[in-house]
């Protein structure tokens, strides 16, 4: 189907063949592309000799195909074990957040009675003085739990561009695969 090859690939063919030619020519051979060859010629070295050009690019194609694969195989690996560092760390703040949501109710619970009983002693000045405390407690409450969201946000952010990069990457390196 060599009509359909545009110029540039054509070039980039007898390309192939001018660099594999120098090879052979300095007596670099690969031992089983001319084994092939040989054997598809019945034996006859030169008919054998054209052959060896056509199975050795079969075979460097085939490598590069592989290795290529290869690559797309580790990336894939590297972000899924991203993905999976990224959903142990979520767990683990949302762990926090449950934990921290439910010490900062208790918490907050106990202040609210104790400064109630307070005034309900007439302890006014003491009962200030807790409510004071009741606010400063819940403002750190709130900038903790601020954090903790922030913290979720950003890691939603990093599986977000993960996901992102994946479904990119996949399409494209099937592509790329068959183009090659």
């Amino acid at each position: 189907m060599n009509f359909l090859q545009t110029p540039e690939m054509r070039l980039h063919d007898d390309r192939k063949i001018e660099v594999l030619l120098a090879e052979f020519e300095a007596g670099i051979v690969d031992d089983i592309a001319w084994v092939k060859a040989l054997k598809s010629a019945k034996g006859n070295e030169s008919y054998a000799k054209a052959l060896y050009f056509d199975e050795r690019i079969k075979r460097l194609e085939d490598h590069w195909h592989t290795q290529q694969k290869r690559s797309l195989d580790d990336a894939d690996f590297k972000l899924a074990k991203q993905l999976a560092s990224l959903s142990k760390e979520m767990d683990i703040v949302n762990d926090q957040t449950k934990s921290f949501k439910k010490q900062s109710v208790t918490i907050m619970g106990l202040l609210c009675v104790f400064t109630v009983t307070l005034f309900a002693y007439g302890q006014i000045q003491l009962a200030l003085g807790a409510l004071l405390l009741v606010l400063l407690v819940f403002t750190f409450f709130v900038n903790k739990e601020t954090g903790l969201d922030n913290k979720k946000a950003r890691i939603n952010d990093q599986i977000k561009s993960i996901d992102k990069v994946r479904k990119t990457s996949n399409p494209a390196s099937k592509i790329l695969i068959t183009l090659v």
